[in-house]
């Protein structure tokens, strides 16, 4: 059987400290373009983590784009919203799902 050894010495974020520091900004806001910004930030540090983005990275980009998913509700009309409800309950099942297990699925 062949294996192999991971060194956890060390871990290199996949965010710079300026980028961090705007994230941080962008989380607070309830601004649906801040919000879309965030996201766009998040999805580029997973694809420079590859497959080893931490769970909190991944579940927070569940997460918003749930926050994103209500925006969205908002700006339906009446008829339209209960076949959306659905979708967003699924979307906010998601990031809760993964947030409590841990699991990138």
């Amino acid at each position: 059987m062949v294996g192999f050894q991971m060194s956890y010495s060390h871990i290199i974020a996949p965010f710079t400290p300026l980028e961090w520091n705007r994230a941080r900004e962008l989380y607070k806001s309830r601004e649906k373009s801040e919000l879309e910004e965030l996201v766009r930030m998040i999805t580029m540090w997973i694809s420079r983590s590859i497959a080893n983005a931490p769970v909190a990275i991944n579940c927070s980009k569940v997460l918003l784009n749930a926050i994103l998913a209500d925006f969205h509700f908002e700006t339906l009309a009446d008829s339209e919203k209960g076949t959306y409800i659905d979708n967003l309950l699924t979307a906010h099942g998601h990031g809760i799902t993964r947030l409590v297990l841990g699991k990138i699925y």
